[in-house]
């Protein structure tokens, strides 16, 4: 993936020859120290993001700086030298570069909505903010608790039955991406999706992959 630092003055430009601000990096990930370096080595203290989020030359990250307007540098992406996936993989090491094209594939190239997903099913990065916690190891159930022995990732759940999305149940995503199980979307009374109230659009068959390669034996 190439990318830039730019000077404030010339993003104008560059916006209007396909380029776009650079998203944040993940955490410690190949962007995030290549960020660093290039601060480093052209001597500037911090570089803009897109959503008006900063990051410093000593790795510090700035979610909606307030002195976003002072900074006068930004990191940029040439749409022509980069791809979507490549960038969402340095994002996502852990993910496999296939089922991240699956997964922009099923959600129609919509990056936020793809994002979104691979946060839910790689709670351990830092990238874009928190998930929510899990429940108490008391009130999991058999199944999860089975599934977490094979592997350290905790499994995501439907947030109707509160049941993990561990293989091979199938799995139900709305217009905007989030996920309920089957069992669930078969009852009468879920007719829109209890997180946005948008209608179903049918299987999640990239996450089904995903989980089903992640929690294999």
């Amino acid at each position: 993936m190439k990318m830039h630092i730019v000077q404030k003055e010339k993003v104008a430009g560059k916006l209007k020859k396909g380029w776009r601000l650079a998203s944040r990096p993940m955490d410690g990930g190949k962007m995030y120290n290549e960020m660093i370096e290039m601060l480093t080595s052209k001597d500037i203290l911090v570089g803009g993001l897109a959503g008006e989020s900063s990051i410093s030359s000593k790795g510090n990250i700035i979610e909606a700086d307030g002195d976003f307007s002072k900074h006068g540098y930004v990191f940029m992406i040439d749409e022509n030298e980069s791809s979507i996936v490549e960038e969402l993989q340095n994002m996502f090491p852990e993910v496999e570069i296939q089922l991240i094209q699956d997964l922009l594939d099923t959600n129609k190239q919509n990056v936020d909505k793809t994002i979104d997903q691979l946060l839910q099913v790689t709670p351990t990065s830092k990238f874009v903010g928190e998930l929510p916690p899990l429940p108490p190891r008391s009130t999991l159930s058999p199944q999860h608790q089975q599934s977490s022995h094979k592997k350290d990732t905790p499994c995501p759940e439907c947030p109707v039955c509160y049941e993990p999305f561990t293989p091979p149940r199938r799995i139900i995503q709305c217009t905007n991406g989030h996920l309920v199980c089957e069992s669930c979307h078969s009852k009468p009374q879920l007719k829109v999706c209890p997180t946005c109230k948008n209608v179903f659009m049918g299987r999640a068959i990239a996450m089904e992959q995903f989980l089903a390669d992640l929690y294999q034996q």
